[in-house]
């Protein structure tokens, strides 16, 4: 009773030098929008782990009995300011005596000291718990982001506690009158079989109300808020004002897709479609399945969720299954799949409740890229398109290590290059397809003044005009051949018009440019053909100027058209 009595004594005390220092610590902070979480620890449940404790010199309830700062684990999606109630697990006398009748069985292979001191131990184990079992016993605030450490005790001495997500917890008080099970269970239920269980809404304010009728609260429990996510006022116009507030919030990565992820994928991508846990293949692993999968200029990119990546220590073993798949199925529903081709098959995105990042399969190395806190409006949008731009790997199937030649799947005027190429007529007039869609956006009348001042341009020629509005420099207008049956010169005529549009880049200083499939419009040359000379006239014009760099890209719409031209592109590498 007496040694009782000296651990309450010992509580008292320390309760009221934390309130003290407590009120001084927070007296400036303003009211706090928290998630609250228990945490119901327990005791070791072997000799290996009993053992290790005794030479790190405490156990969990002493820390608490000792520090006002203490690193403990949390949940993945816990946050700075987030409130813990600890609680002595009621079942950890079950564990404490099973750890003493083990203990006395395996006394003769204990030297004296070892059996004497684990006996003392599991004593005053069983004394605290008497105090504080099945009892919230303290409360601290989280002032540090969740991280994944190792098993301190290492590899062999397996814990009681399977979570490995630890964070800083500080300003912990204990309370003078502990708060015992029995009294919230009947508005609060524990969560079985492990140790964290979310307290939020109105369970919150019961059990800080319950806690302050018994004891003096601090004031960073007295002054918060539970966080109250208005999850049905979110929609595709205040996603960013009211998720983008609370999504650190948010306790599970469903609710983190489903109220933030999937609004800011819809704005990213090409068009507003998502595609869900597509299944990924490869010959050498089991198929896997990533969590979403949006166009981005004009290829698939692969998008994994995270509430937090620091929780995640397998995050790179993970993702770099979604890199270099042969098929990538984007519904259940139908056999829609695309190929490693259409794909961004070196990068995965991801995005997590604090940023989004990039992972590079050459490197394997995950990239952060952006601050999602700087995420507010839709310019900031756009800034985060041309980030990820960026660092993005296009695969690339032809190189000389300046110069370049890839293939995207896109609308010509969405790729930023010095030159954009219009597939025109002699007359130099703007047509259908893509010619109206360069012309619309350049400034169809300028661009069409421009060209009229110009005049004619013969077939296998090209002339330049300013690019005016386009995000390109310049636009140059290619003439390639109507074709008949390819023995009317059609095919020299074509490679002309590459080369001639090439030469016109490189003398007004153009180091990128981007063609689309010249004649194979209304002019009807044959696609396989018509990417052997493009392409060949590409590989030649690299050839000819190793000095001089030139990204070259071509922008086409048709699956069917855009899987000839990567076979086509990877034969002439091959050669």
């Amino acid at each position: 009773m007496n040694e009782q009595n000296e651990y309450t004594n010992n509580y008292e005390f320390r309760h009221r030098i934390h309130i003290r220092s407590n009120d001084t610590y927070i007296r400036n902070d303003p009211s706090l929008s928290v998630q609250a979480f228990i945490n119901n620890f327990s005791f070791p449940t072997s000799i290996d782990e009993l053992r290790a404790i005794i030479k790190e010199g405490s156990y969990s309830l002493e820390t608490l009995l000792e520090d006002e700062e203490t690193g403990w684990t949390v949940p993945k999606w816990a946050k700075q300011g987030d409130i813990v109630f600890f609680m002595h697990a009621r079942t950890a006398i079950t564990k404490i005596t099973a750890l003493t009748t083990e203990v006395n069985r395996e006394k003769q292979f204990l030297s004296k000291e070892e059996y004497e001191t684990m006996n003392a131990w599991l004593i005053r184990a069983k004394k605290l718990y008497q105090v504080y079992g099945g009892k919230i016993m303290a409360i601290g605030r989280v002032t540090g982001e969740g991280a994944y450490i190792d098993n301190r005790y290492g590899e062999d001495v397996p814990t009681h506690w399977k979570s490995r997500i630890y964070a800083d917890i500080d300003s912990i008080i204990l309370l003078e009158n502990p708060v015992d099970l029995s009294e919230f269970k009947s508005f609060i239920t524990l969560t079985l079989g492990g140790a964290i269980t979310p307290v939020f809404g109105k369970e919150f304010e019961r059990l800080r109300k319950l806690i302050g009728e018994k004891n003096r609260l601090p004031r960073y429990v007295e002054e918060s808020v539970s966080i109250p996510v208005p999850l049905r006022d979110i929609n595709r116009y205040n996603w960013m004002e009211i998720a983008g507030q609370y999504r650190r919030s948010f306790m599970l990565e469903i609710q983190f897709r489903s109220f933030y992820v999937n609004y800011l994928l819809t704005s990213l991508g090409d068009r507003r479609k998502i595609y869900r846990e597509c299944r990924c293949c490869k010959r050498t692993n089991p198929d896997s399945y990533v969590d979403n999968v949006i166009l981005f200029n004009g290829r698939y990119l692969s998008v994994e969720v995270k509430l937090n990546i620091k929780t995640e220590p397998k995050l790179k073993a993970q993702v770099i299954k979604y890199c270099s798949v042969e098929k990538c199925y984007l519904s259940n529903q139908r056999p829609d799949f695309i190929d490693y081709t259409s794909m961004y098959d070196k990068n995965v995105l991801i995005i997590d409740t604090y940023g989004v990042y990039i992972y590079d399969a050459d490197k394997d190395d995950v990239m952060t890229i952006f601050d999602l806190d700087k995420l507010t409006n839709m310019e900031d949008i756009s800034s985060l398109r041309r980030v990820i731009t960026s660092n993005l790997k296009v695969p690339v199937y032809h190189s000389n290590n300046m110069s370049s030649i890839a293939i995207y799947k896109t609308d010509i005027t969405q790729l930023n290059t010095d030159a954009i190429v219009n597939a025109s007529n002699t007359r130099l007039k703007a047509g259908g397809g893509v010619s109206k869609a360069i012309f619309e956006d350049a400034g169809f009348y300028q661009l069409q003044a421009e060209c009229r001042k110009i005049g004619r341009c013969d077939v296998g020629s090209a002339v330049i005009t300013p690019g005016f509005y386009s995000t390109a420099k310049y636009i140059i207008h290619a003439v390639g051949p109507k074709y008949i049956d390819g023995k009317h010169n059609e095919p020299q005529l074509l490679y002309s018009a590459y080369m001639e549009s090439l030469k016109l880049a490189e003398k007004n200083g153009c180091h990128s440019i981007t063609f689309p499939l010249i004649s194979t419009g209304t002019y009807k040359y044959p696609i396989d053909h018509a990417w052997e000379i493009a392409l060949q006239a590409c590989t030649d014009y690299i050839g000819q100027n190793t000095d001089y760099k030139m990204k070259i890209l071509f922008a086409v719409m048709s699956d069917q058209v855009i899987s000839a031209g990567m076979k086509t592109l990877q034969n002439i590498s091959k050669d």
